[in-house]
């Protein structure tokens, strides 16, 4: 009986390795995610018509837009995606401009003021694989908008800078406490990721301030 039940003490912590060591190893692989925001702006006329020029830069420099898990150990499995964030954002939001009844130029005009998008730090962070420590993922994401008006606008030399803001977005799941660390599914981390990259996107449009500055003729 005595090694009976040694035997099963045995190979339950041998099952309990093996599982560790699965979860670990699934961590440490790469995920690669889709980029499809989503929005859900009603198309208020608020442009008039205006004319309005739209640039975005992704300054972070990398492709990588977070990790599976908050934990070296396991391997922190890099989330990558093939998509340009420049692109997608930079098209969603002139999208989303042209339906507010703004007329979205395909190049620069003297009279028409430029919004610049400088795209700042977006991270996602998957929950840490203690199974001991409450743990939970997030993701953190910032843009910076600036409004600049041409000289022939303003009655200056230069281009000059007439509005600023920056936005920041996060996100993060429910607190659990579990007995076995379970990782969210990669349709989850992608639905989380493409769910802030939305609202970056949004809380420039809801921005009335930012919208009458784009519609305006000149300083205020």
């Amino acid at each position: 009986m005595l090694r009976v039940g040694k035997g099963i003490r045995i190979g339950f912590l041998l099952g309990i390795i093996f599982f560790v060591a699965g979860c670990a190893l699934q961590l440490s692989q790469p995920q690669q995610v889709k980029l499809a925001p989503r929005l859900s702006l009603a198309p208020v006329k608020i442009g008039a018509g205006a004319k309005v020029y739209v640039t975005v830069a992704d300054e972070r420099g990398t492709n990588v837009l977070g990790y599976k898990t908050d934990s070296y150990i396991a391997g922190r499995g890099k989330i990558t995606t093939s998509d340009d964030l420049r692109a997608i954002y930079q098209k969603a939001l002139s999208d989303a401009l042209a339906n507010f009844d703004f007329n979205v130029l395909a190049s620069p005009d003297p009279a028409a003021p430029n919004l610049e998008v400088s795209l700042v730090r977006f991270l996602y962070m998957g929950p840490g694989p203690n199974p001991y420590v409450v743990s939970k993922s997030y993701i953190t994401a910032a843009a910076t908008a600036r409004v600049r008006r041409q000289a022939e606008a303003l009655g200056g030399q230069n281009a000059a800078l007439v509005h600023e803001k920056s936005y920041e977005v996060y996100h993060h799941s429910r607190t659990v406490t579990q007995l076995f660390f379970v990782e969210p599914s990669p349709g989850e981390v992608e639905e989380r990721i493409n769910a802030a990259l939305s609202e970056l996107i949004s809380k420039l449009l809801l921005d009335m301030e930012l919208l009458t500055f784009l519609k305006a003729t000149g300083l205020r």
